[in-house]
């Protein structure tokens, strides 16, 4: 190779190679404002990835959620029932009196039918600590329950196979706030009655009036186990019981005198801020502890929800204590953007739209098909929800 020297000229400059030009401001400007504009383009895009995934495997979850249902179906003979149970014993379960109570169970009649499910979800060792609680004698000095007493069983142990992870309150309710963000679907019966009579409008059954529970089979789901939701998503409300301002999406809503006679749609127009649409003014509980999803042991509103307000909407309560095993709309709910995930019966998992046909939200229980309705067999007032949500309601209805 040969080389060549350079040529130099008087006062040393290089006459072969020119200088090389500086960026002037503007041109600095356009480049730093392109960057930008990538760095925009690109984090809503990561951050829609991530969400996309996090909706993925919270849909796997719920599925396996259940999935549970059918392998404790296939060696009981029927849905895990929702309270009116205490112990779970051999194959059978029993009955026991108001005075009884388990750490984080709070009473017997309100256990969860998450606790049974729990041997099919890989936490054996947890369910056999429930047990033990179950048969542990009732204190002298009163009940014990998971409000009082901490984490010195078995019972107050956080599952995250119950956590949504697009939620991000269901890893922070520790101690005795044990979350789930699946609720079963107690069908589109809201407003009075509470849980002291037996539905047969939902999936989930609550029956504390005999000694004997409810054993819903799936021939009891005369819709079929596709067009019947068996859970749904619930967000898990934040512990922190002071406030006054809540968003609108899954948000709680004090609603005095509500009833038989309170129709969905007093519930949707709750009280709005003035200086922000997005969410709703209402009076803070007293007793923070009682919110939805909670405490995936109770078989009471923290552990399921009712088809008739359209998913997303605010639940409604009547204590001022919060929302209690009575007198409330509790609603579906998700950190997801438009709807929620939904496990039927037959354990397919569907995304649910917030948009879903609710019918006629003006109808209450007690105008819809007269007051006995949680014993009407037809179709629901309150739309395709509605008709998702009941099992009894002798109506095809797909998405």
């Amino acid at each position: 190779m040969k080389l060549h020297k350079c040529q130099i000229g008087e006062g040393g400059e290089n006459r072969n190679f020119p200088k090389a030009r500086a960026f002037t401001l503007v041109e600095l400007l356009v480049v730093i404002a392109i960057i930008g504009i990538l760095i925009g383009l690109l984090l809503p895009a990561v951050q829609a990835a991530r969400e996309a995934a996090r909706r993925m495997e919270c849909s796997n979850k719920i599925k396996q959620v259940a999935l549970a249902q059918h392998n404790h179906y296939d060696v009981y003979g029927f849905i895990p029932p929702s309270g009116g149970l205490t112990m779970y014993e051999g194959i059978e379960y029993l009955s026991a009196s108001w005075s009884s109570s388990i750490e984080c169970g709070f009473w017997r009649q309100f256990t969860s039918w998450l606790l049974p499910t729990l041997p099919y979800i890989e936490q054996v060792s947890i369910f056999e600590a429930s047990l033990q609680d179950y048969k542990t004698p009732q204190s002298t000095s009163g009940a014990r329950n998971i409000w009082s007493t901490g984490t010195t069983v078995g019972t107050c142990q956080p599952i995250p196979a119950l956590w949504c992870p697009s939620d991000p309150n269901a890893p922070s309710a520790r101690g005795s706030r044990i979350a789930t963000s699946y609720r079963g679907c107690r069908g589109d019966i809201h407003g009075g009655g509470g849980f002291s009579v037996a539905s047969p409008r939902g999936v989930y059954q609550y029956y504390d009036n005999g000694t004997a529970i409810q054993k819903i089979t799936f021939a009891d789901i005369l819709d079929g186990t596709s067009n019947t939701i068996m859970i749904a998503e619930g967000k898990v409300w934040p512990t922190n019981s002071a406030r006054t301002r809540y968003p609108v999406k899954g948000g709680i809503f004090y609603l005095s005198g509500l009833g038989d006679s309170t129709s969905p749609s007093k519930c949707m127009n709750a009280t709005r801020d003035p200086d922000d649409s997005s969410l709703i003014v209402t009076t803070a509980p007293s007793d923070g502890r009682r919110y939805p999803g909670l405490c995936y042991q109770v078989g009471a509103w923290h552990s399921l929800f009712v088809a008739t307000l359209p998913p997303n909407q605010p639940s409604c309560y009547n204590s001022v204590h919060g929302i209690t095993d009575s007198n409330a709309f509790v609603t579906a709910s998700s950190y997801h953007n438009g709807g929620i995930n939904c496990a039927m019966v037959d354990g397919s998992v569907r995304f649910i739209p917030d948009t879903i046909d609710c019918g006629d939200l003006t109808k209450a229980t007690s105008t819809a098909t007269g007051s006995k309705y949680r014993l009407y067999i037809g179709k629901s007032p309150w739309g395709v929800w509605g008709a998702l949500g009941s099992s009894v309601g002798n109506e095809t209805v797909t998405l």
